[in-house]
């Protein structure tokens, strides 16, 4: 419990960490506008790891002044700090990483439930009253290596509808 940087909650913090973290987090929601529990869960994730991050950041520079001041002295505790920069050196790529990872999962899961969206719109205006899923849409297309539109969204919807319509009937005749 030196650093807390291994930490899984705010809960874990100090008192003065919890409110830099509540201010941080607060920006990043201005900001990133997540909706629904899935955009949720991963803003809480993107924040809690951005927060981290730029607390190893600190402790690293700490370190690192320790350090070099350990080597101009000559002090028998050069390697005591050595190993603690490195340790502070994963600590932090490891943070950075998964905050990377995060706002990726976010953007994505957004762009999806964005295009959901329009897709819904243009199947009410034709009288397809079947919603579509914010999650399903632009990565089933992404995987046929298209660029996701709403019309080809509402298109491939439709025609998806079309086939189960077209099979459920073959089934019924058999």
């Amino acid at each position: 419990t030196s650093h807390g940087l291994t930490a899984t909650t705010p809960d874990s913090l100090a008192e003065a960490n919890q409110a830099e973290f509540l201010a941080l987090a607060a920006r990043l929601r201005a900001q990133l506008k997540p909706h629904g529990p899935a955009e949720e869960e991963i803003f809480a994730a993107y924040a809690w790891n951005t927060f981290q991050a730029d607390r190893a950041r600190a402790f690293e520079a700490h370190a690192s002044a320790a350090y070099e001041e350990a080597l101009l002295d000559d002090s028998p505790n050069q390697d005591t700090l050595l190993r603690r920069l490195d340790t502070l050196s994963k600590y932090r790529t490891r943070l950075e990483r998964a905050a990377s990872r995060s706002f990726r999962d976010l953007g994505l899961l957004q762009a999806d439930r964005l295009a959901a969206n329009e897709t819904n719109a243009l199947l009410k205006d034709i009288g397809q009253n079947e919603p579509i899923s914010p999650a399903i849409p632009t990565a089933k297309l992404r995987t046929k290596g298209r660029v996701p539109n709403a019309y080809s969204l509402a298109q491939d919807h439709i025609l998806g509808l079309a086939g189960q319509h077209a099979l459920a009937g073959k089934q019924e005749a058999c």
